[in-house]
């Protein structure tokens, strides 16, 4: 029967041994303690508890309050069950049970804490199996059913220079399309499925894990998502910004589809990011170098900033005029091996061999430039280094840029989609949101009822100056491939040039800790709207994060550290918040447990000496 420990925060669960034991997978059966208020006084004797208690699982134990005679008001079992018995049919009475606290148990992963519904593991299955039909392949056909088989093919060549009929089902119309602004086909399916539940199973597993917007389908009081676009890998990859829309209900029970599908992306320039992939180019460190020796007079915090923006000028340049494009510098080495082996084929001499090795050791490297790329840009940080997974770097950057899109907003009832008024609206709202307008004098300072519970001592060792070690330190240990500020910069630039950049950083911080201000380019924030849900329509939905500098990380890092030290001294020891190896897991047990060791009321205790 499974028990649960911890041990140094570390869960340990033990449970009986069976011949079809797998490491990978938890056992079905829970245990719970299941409590029976109102049971009758001669039933609280270990048989009669035990029989109750086999009637819906194992029993385990049982409290020894109701043993004892001690709490009769409720009786409490542990007992290990993997469903729910049905209730017996024979003479008896009926007993109220109530469960304490039933953990979930997934039915996919065979783990204890969650539903099937909230796998990790089965939603990226269910995210991998979105695409209906192959590139270029027919659709499957899905059950027929009786329908008016009516169709209006032809106001299509308005829209497409030319379209074809491919297949023509009573449930579906599958179309061979070609796109008049760019030279580009495509299949597309329009489907009206069958009325009868039997005969749209197949339809309804291939629609059940597509992700729910709006509901556009409504009878008047019940509102349902039954009319959907659907589009494979091969179209997202040319319409990367695809958006649907439903438009208001007419004649019909059916919100009429817009798709609104553009072929490249509108906006400004995108801004300076250092890039993890320059530094596998043997004349970057020289560029580094070179531009920072520069003489820099100012604060050092300000001496730094400017370091950093005349390198960001040089790294642009550089990153132009020498190091090239990246997807060009693939495709050229790509032809020149093709024309090494085409020589080498011919001549099969010596040199043309050597020839052919070099081709393909630039190949390779160009195509690791392009992997770190690409790595960068998508920011999966699971994949091994090993895996050349170009492909996948792909399809997780366009799903990004589709993802964070945000095509139009619902403002007022209204749907916006101009880029000026979406900006307006967006601004206008996150500074309502954020801005106070509370009168910050107060008839009584606050300060004054806080108590002082940190040391001299404590607070000597908090404003001490920093060494170069402990900057150092503090730099390693910070995530180099965490998104950049606003001056580009990412963990990347100041590890792997740190001999270059140590005193400068080192200075910066010790100025800062010695009183000076942090000048605003070390301030500036870069504010993003990461979308709470898919398909979000209103700024509510959007939650906005702050992109500091990496500069100011380092600051907030050292000063982090340094308190993450006398925390535990500030901090009551029955809180679980803010200390390293406190859990909060404690708390709920200690919680759970204490039901049990609570004292009989007088009542109760009179009542069973009687």
């Amino acid at each position: 029967m499974k028990q649960v420990w911890f041990i140094q925060g570390s869960p340990i669960k033990m449970f009986k041994w069976s011949v079809d034991f797998s490491p990978d997978k938890e056992s079905s059966i829970k245990p719970v303690w299941v409590h029976f208020p109102g049971l009758p006084l001669y039933l609280f004797d270990p048989e009669p508890l035990a029989s109750i208690a086999n009637s819906i699982g194992h029993p385990i134990r049982y409290d020894s309050h109701n043993i004892n005679r001690v709490k009769l008001g409720v009786a409490s079992i542990w007992i290990g069950f993997e469903d729910e018995a049905d209730p017996a049919n024979n003479e008896g009475f009926w007993q109220l049970v109530e469960y304490e606290f039933v953990p979930s148990y997934c039915t996919d992963c065979s783990h204890v804490g969650h539903l099937a519904s909230q796998c990790k593991g089965n939603k990226r299955l269910r995210d991998s199996s979105k695409t209906v039909f192959d590139d270029g392949g027919p659709r499957k056909k899905y059950a027929d059913s009786p329908h008016p088989h009516t169709t209006a093919l032809s106001k299509l060549k308005s829209v497409f220079k030319d379209w074809q009929k491919t297949e023509d089902g009573r449930q579906h119309v599958h179309l061979l399309l070609s796109y008049v602004n760019i030279n580009f086909s495509f299949y597309i399916t329009f489907v009206y499925a069958a009325s009868k539940a039997p005969d749209r199973k197949v339809l309804w597993q291939a629609l059940n894990n597509v992700a729910q917007v709006i509901l556009p389908w409504s009878d008047g009081k019940v509102f349902s998502r039954l009319d959907r676009v659907l589009m494979n890998a091969k179209g997202m990859e040319v319409f990367p910004l695809l958006s649907v829309r439903h438009l208001a209900r007419t004649t019909s029970d059916h919100s009429p589809l817009l798709v609104h599908a553009r072929t490249q992306y509108e906006g400004k320039k995108g801004a300076f990011r250092f890039q993890s992939m320059w530094i596998k180019h043997a004349g970057l460190e020289q560029v580094v170098n070179d531009c920072w020796n520069r003489p820099v007079f100012g604060e050092p915090m300000v001496i730094l900033c400017s370091k950093l923006k005349d390198l960001k000028k040089e790294l642009k340049k550089w990153n132009i005029d020498v190091f090239g494009n990246v997807i060009s510098l693939v495709e050229s080495s790509e032809e020149e091996v093709i024309i090494c082996e085409k020589i080498f084929e011919d001549t099969n001499t010596d040199a043309a061999k050597q020839e052919l090795k070099k081709a393909k050791a630039q190949h390779v490297h160009n195509l690791e430039i392009e992997e770190e790329f690409l790595r960068q840009k998508s920011r999966i940080k699971w994949i091994k280094e090993a895996d050349k997974s170009t492909s996948f770097f792909h399809a997780v950057i366009k799903n990004k840029h589709r993802r964070y899109n945000i095509p139009g907003t619902l403002i007022d009832g209204h749907w916006i989609t101009e880029n000026n008024l979406i900006a307006e609206s967006d601004v206008q709202h996150f500074k309502v949101a954020f801005s106070n307008d509370l009168d910050p004098d107060y008839d009584e300072p606050l300060i004054d009822c806080i108590p002082n519970s940190v040391t001299d001592q404590q607070n000597t060792y908090l404003i001490a100056q920093p060494s170069l070690q402990e900057v150092r330190n503090v730099v390693f240990d910070m995530d180099r491939n965490s998104a950049a500020g606003p001056d580009g910069f990412n963990g990347t630039f100041f590890l792997h040039f740190w001999d270059i950049i140590a005193h400068d950083v080192n200075k910066a911080v010790s100025s800062f800790m010695t009183g000076q201000a942090l000048p605003k380019a070390m301030t500036s924030t870069a504010i993003v709207l990461i979308p709470k849900c898919d398909g979000a329509l209103t700024w509510k939905q959007y939650r906005p994060i702050s992109l500091c500098n990496f500069t100011n990380k380092i600051i907030s890092k050292v000063m982090s550290s340094r308190l993450a030290n006398i925390l535990p001294t500030l901090i009551s020891e029955y809180q679980a918040g803010f200390v390293k190896h406190r859990l909060i897991q404690d708390n709920i047990l200690l919680t759970r447990a204490h039901p049990l060791q609570r004292p009989a009321l007088p009542w109760r205790e009179f009542s069973a000496q009687t």
